[in-house]
C-alpha cells in the first residue's frame, strides 16, 4: 500500500517496483497534463469512456484516437494513482480485446472509471460489495445506486470530476498521477 508521506509508518517504507522498460517512459500527448484552458481528451469521469472526446486532434486521427498506444515504449500495465482513493488504478491490457497486449488511451479511461466507480461503490456498502450487488441484486434499485456512485465519486474528487492530464510520479517508475479539473 501507498502511503501519503506524512502517514508512513515509523518502521515502514515504500520500495518502488523496478521499471518496466530501459530509458524514460513517454506517454501519449493526448494524455498528458498540461496548463492549458482545455485539455486534449475532454472527459467527465462520472460518464462511461465511450463519451470522451478529443479536441485538437486532426480528422483523420479522430476515427480511432482511443485505440492509440498510450506509451512509448509500448506497456502492458500501467498504474495510476488518483488522489483520495484508498488504492492506485492498475490498468491491464486484456488480451483478448486487442491484437497487440499494449494499454491503449482506451484501456486507460475504461479503468480509471471502473477504479473510481468500484471504490465508490467499495465506500457505499462497506466490505459487502459483492454481496449487496451481486449475490442478491433483488435489493438494488439501480438509479439509487448509480447516484449515490456518481454522489460519491464527486466528493471523492472534491468536486472536480473532469480529466485534466496524467503528470509522472515524482516517486515511482512507470506510475501517473491523475489531474482533475
Amino acid at each position: 500500500m501507498i502511503y501519503p508521506p506524512h502517514t508512513l509508518p515509523l518502521y515502514g517504507r515504500i520500495i518502488p517496483l523496478p521499471a518496466q522498460t530501459e530509458g524514460e517512459v513517454y506517454l501519449h500527448p493526448a494524455l498528458k497534463h498540461a496548463p492549458t484552458p482545455t485539455p486534449v481528451i475532454i472527459y467527465n469521469l462520472l460518464d462511461h469512456p465511450h463519451n470522451a472526446v478529443v479536441n485538437n486532434l486532426q480528422p483523420s486521427h479522430l476515427h480511432d484516437w482511443a485505440e492509440e498506444t498510450a506509451t512509448y515504449p509500448a506497456l502492458s500495465d500501467i498504474t495510476i494513482h488518483v488522489p483520495n482513493l484508498d488504492r492506485p488504478i492498475v490498468v491491464n491490457v486484456l488480451e483478448h480485446q486487442h491484437r497487440y497486449p499494449v494499454v491503449t488511451l482506451n484501456d486507460i479511461l475504461m479503468a480509471v472509471y471502473r477504479g473510481l466507480r468500484i471504490e465508490a461503490v467499495q465506500r457505499i456498502c462497506g466490505g459487502r460489495m459483492i454481496e449487496v450487488l451481486w449475490e442478491d441484486p433483488r435489493h438494488v434499485h439501480p438509479e439509487q445506486v448509480e447516484d449515490d456512485v456518481r454522489r460519491v465519486i464527486t466528493h471523492m474528487l472534491g468536486g472536480r470530476i473532469f480529466w485534466d492530464g496524467l503528470v509522472p510520479s515524482r516517486r515511482e517508475c512507470d506510475v501517473w498521477t491523475l489531474h482533475v479539473r
